[in-house]
């Protein structure tokens, strides 16, 4: 192999791992949006719940944010995707029961 040719093989392999290092911070960004948005939405949830006044509600929508809070100070792993799981599947059901009980 020539000096040229490590040169090259060098200067691919660094793309590459450039690649991949954009790659990871682009899906780190696209989940915090989504968590953002979850949060967002559990908050309006909340704030619509208190104006109907349904107190029961208002408490069970606020919880997905509380928990994304503890899900948050856990390190990273199953536990902490498991529990991330539970929250948007609280928050879906959350909406679901808000619509059955707003008609």
């Amino acid at each position: 192999m020539t000096d040229q040719d490590k040169e090259t093989a060098y200067y691919i392999q660094r793309e590459v791992h450039q690649t991949k290092e954009h790659n990871q911070r682009l899906e780190f960004a696209v989940a915090q949006n989504i968590a953002t948005n979850g949060r967002l939405f559990c908050v309006m949830l909340f704030i619509v719940c208190l104006i109907a006044k349904l107190g029961v509600f208002a408490v069970i929508a606020a919880l997905p944010v509380g928990l994304s809070c503890i899900a948050d100070a856990l390190p990273a792993g199953k536990l902490k995707s498991l529990f991330s799981l539970l929250i948007y599947a609280l928050a879906a059901f959350v909406a679901i029961i808000l619509l059955i009980n707003l008609r």
